[in-house]
């Protein structure tokens, strides 16, 4: 998921996460690598927790 050159360039970064502004759909995704990338909504929020490699869930905090 996501595009090659992103990826490929967080992958050299030792990136953990891509956070994606999507406007119209939430997703979450992990890659080939093992990072994680998240696509936010409009006005969404999101709290990662890098020690549990796992996103929080907001919509019942």
């Amino acid at each position: 998921m996501g595009f090659d050159v992103i990826d490929e360039l967080a992958t050299k970064m030792g990136a953990q996460l891509i956070v994606h502004g999507h406007h119209h759909r939430t997703y979450s995704a992990r890659l080939d690598k093992g990072i994680l990338v998240r696509g936010l909504g409009i006005a969404e929020l999101c709290l990662w927790d890098p020690g549990s490699k796992d996103f929080v869930d907001t919509s019942t905090a």
